[in-house]
């Protein structure tokens, strides 16, 4: 059984976000999206510590479509990658959610995501995909 019941692929510059679609950056790239019409492009700047930055495509995705367009997830991982975008998302009227700590393998992300006042829903892992869904819903 595959781990998604959507496709996944890994980015290639110049796809263009579809519904219905997972992407993934690929390691040693920034991850970035432009324009409404949401073309995905590979960079090699700004260079971070970590390539893809979370903050870095997480930021680019608020500039193209606008906060109140947006729904940002922050879920397992080392460091703060993604607090600061988590907080901009905020703040700009999109919607916001962080793994809990009662699922996260790491939870250093999310954790610095919720201290910052970046994390507008929390929940575990089993119940990001229904957050997502009731958040887009509630954008319509």
């Amino acid at each position: 059984m595959p781990a998604s019941q959507i496709p996944v692929k890994e980015v290639e510059t110049g796809d263009v976000l579809q519904n219905g679609r997972g992407y993934l950056g690929p390691g040693g790239y920034q991850l970035v999206v432009r324009g409404e019409a949401g073309v995905l492009r590979l960079t090699s700047s700004p260079k971070t510590v970590f390539m893809p930055c979370v903050n870095v495509t997480m930021e680019s995705i608020l500039l193209a479509f606008g906060g109140k367009n947006v729904v940002g997830v922050l879920m397992t991982g080392m460091g703060d990658d993604g607090a600061d975008a988590m907080v901009k998302i905020r703040t700009a009227g999109g919607i916001t959610i962080a793994e809990d700590e009662s699922t996260a393998v790491v939870f250093g992300m999310p954790k610095e995501a919720i201290e910052r006042g970046g994390a507008e829903i929390v929940v575990p892992s089993d119940k990001v995909a229904e957050a997502i869904i009731k958040a887009v819903r509630r954008m319509r």
